[in-house]
């Protein structure tokens, strides 16, 4: 297949189509009668090359059509030296790039135990300091590249598929700045749910309370933040902005006061923040400028390529895609079904869709098969490195898609199986369907413990010399959908939130975004079962056979287990069993409950 694409390629290169041909003829000619326009034309050439390191010196206005000719060749000469540096360099980090494509590509299956430095931790692949600045560097140079070979094409100085090429890189970063930037995008505000419960479990689990605060501050000295740091932060991550009514604002001086009640506690004397106003920066992902940075064409086309020839490899296993209206899925329907088998769902985390779990997808095809049961893929585009990514879907919604699909197929409650942040998308179902969750297993999940900073800081604010993580959070589609269409409160995972489902939770212990050494500590007395991956970093364990095999083997047996949902009704404290509780009889139980347990936890409505 490669050899004939190559084939046709090769044959499409040796002659310029028609209209190009035209098109280049009649501006080379119209160039030809006004020298001052040629010259300027290159003057915009200089202008873009010196983006990319590329320094000539700039036409004179009275130039001859001779010297801009000269220059034109000169100017050539130099980017043909320049690419060949940078491509050089580029062709190096290219390398575990390439590896990575070829151990998830499924023509190349076999390839699997070769050097594939891109699935080690990334201390271990990390070897040699500014990795992600040369891939930063070389993207970056792209554009004003493409404007340079843009403006030579028209000179009659670049060959026509280079131009073509740079064309099309141009309208791509135009189109992006007119609908990305110009047009805006829809923001998800921030949740009315119980602020109270959730700062109280906040405060139960955190055992160094300095040390989270000082986390959120990036390491700022505790004794020198003051009241106004605290209500900045805490609003800032709670509310999006600053409290802005008269509810917001008791809630925020009750949090407060809760922070000095616990660290009074804590200290054994008396602790009240300093008066002051906000002086200090903290992590915020509503309130921060997203990284975003449109990649070069070429990355997305690969890219999509992938993702489409992975499309074409779930096709040919029986799967078929629909649509809910806000979300996309798979499902593949065994070849002997059994009536009432529980489906499995899987969901999958941050990177490039469904094609880094391509292998095992097909292991939990034969398991489903095997056992006579559907079995789902949740597509989450939003978070899949793509040039026409769509926004992801609010919690509310992936809560009545995930309903919806099953109850389309008359399927019942699933075994739901997710990875990274395909957990918070369990979690999403968990909180608004809970019918369709019959057990869970949450590989390296980031919904456990996000009022803690690490996972904020590990893959939103911390700096990484890791090229494929910085491609991936700075990619415009997830950069907004963590920022401005994501809140922690509804993400977050609590144990309460399984209501007696069995639930696995695979954690690896060099994971540099999920803080496994607390949720370890946080699940060690429940009924959750854990177990480690090993000392591997983030999202390398199933490119380990055996891990792989071992995670396998426990999802398809919990899928097996009969449901046993158990639900525990408690007032006060358990608010959010109540809220599931009433859910049937009132149409919308959340302002009941929070009123009920203000009133109940001594925090009565009354004057600021």
């Amino acid at each position: 297949m490669m050899r004939f694409l190559c084939l046709i390629s090769v044959c499409a290169a040796l002659r310029t189509p028609a209209p190009l041909s035209k098109m280049t003829n009649a501006a080379q000619r119209t160039l030809a009668n006004l020298p001052a326009v040629r010259t300027a034309v290159v003057d915009a050439a200089h202008r873009a090359l010196d983006g990319c390191g590329v320094s000539v010196p700039v036409n004179d206005p009275s130039a001859s059509p001779e010297a801009v000719k000269a220059q034109v060749g000169a100017v050539a000469a130099t980017i043909k030296a320049k690419t060949h540096e940078v491509t050089k360099e580029a062709l190096h980090e290219l390398t575990d790039v390439v590896d990575h494509v070829r151990a998830a590509t499924p023509s190349l299956r076999n390839l699997r135990g070769k050097k594939n430095n891109i699935l080690k931790a990334p201390e271990e692949r990390i070897q040699a300091e500014g990795h992600a600045d040369v891939a930063r560097a070389a993207m970056d140079a792209v554009l004003p590249a493409s404007v340079a070979l843009l403006a030579l094409g028209a000179a009659g100085a670049a060959p026509w598929p280079a131009a073509a090429w740079a064309l099309a890189e141009v309208c791509s970063r135009s189109y992006a700045f007119v609908v990305d930037d110009v047009g805006g995008k829809e923001t998800v505000p921030p949740p009315s749910g119980n602020t109270r419960l959730l700062w109280r479990r906040c405060l139960e689990n955190c055992d160094d309370v300095v040390s989270y605060v000082e986390g959120w501050f990036y390491g700022a000295q505790f004794d020198s933040l003051t009241r106004g740091d605290i209500e900045a932060w805490l609003s800032g991550n709670v509310f999006g902005a600053a409290a802005s009514d008269h509810r917001q604002k008791r809630q925020l001086s009750w949090m407060v006061e809760r922070l000095e009640e616990r660290l009074s506690s804590d200290r054994q004397t008396s602790f009240v923040f300093p008066s002051g106003d906000a002086t200090h920066e903290y992590m915020c992902a509503q309130q921060a400028s997203a990284p975003s940075k449109h990649h070069p064409l070429l990355v997305y086309a690969i890219v999509d390529a992938a993702k489409n020839a992975q499309f074409l490899a779930l096709k040919k296993r029986g799967f078929k895609r629909y649509s809910t209206g806000t979300s996309t899925y798979w499902r593949r329907e065994a070849q002997e079904p059994v009536d009432g088998a529980t489906p499995l769902i899987f969901a999958h985390g941050i990177g490039i869709g469904f094609l880094p779990y391509h292998n095992l997808i097909g292991d939990l095809v034969d398991g489903c098969e095997s056992d006579g049961a559907p079995m789902y893929l949740l597509e989450l585009p939003a978070l899949a490195l793509t040039r026409f990514g769509r926004e992801l879907p609010s919690p509310k919604e992936l809560g009545e898609a995930a309903s919806r699909m099953l109850t389309e197929h008359d399927d019942p409650a699933a075994c739901w199986v997710g990875h990274s942040f395909g957990t918070v998308a369990i979690t999403y179902a968990l909180k608004y369907a809970p019918s369709t969750v019959a057990s869970c297993a949450l590989i390296e999940p980031v919904c456990f413990h996000l009022h803690l900073p690490d996972v904020s800081r590990g893959f939103l604010f911390k700096e990484t010399q890791d090229p494929i993580l910085d491609i991936l959070r700075t990619d415009p589609a997830i950069s907004f959908s963590l920022r401005k269409r994501f809140w922690w409160q509804e993400a977050v995972l609590w144990v309460e939130d399984l209501r007696g489902r069995k639930c696995d939770v695979f954690l690896s212990s060099k994971d540099d975004i999920v803080p496994s050494a607390s949720v370890v500590e946080y699940l060690k007395d429940t009924d959750v079962g854990v177990h480690n991956l090993g000392e591997r970093g983030h999202g390398t364990w199933q490119y380990d056979a055996d891990v792989a095999a071992d995670v396998i083997s426990k999802a398809l047996a919990l899928r097996r287990q009969p449901s046993e949902k158990r639900l525990s009704i408690k007032w006060p404290g358990d608010d959010v069993s109540i809220v599931d509780s009433l859910r049937s009889s009132l149409p919308d139980p959340e302002p009941f409950v929070d009123v009920m347990s203000r009133a109940l936890y001594g925090d009565v409505y009354g004057a600021v």
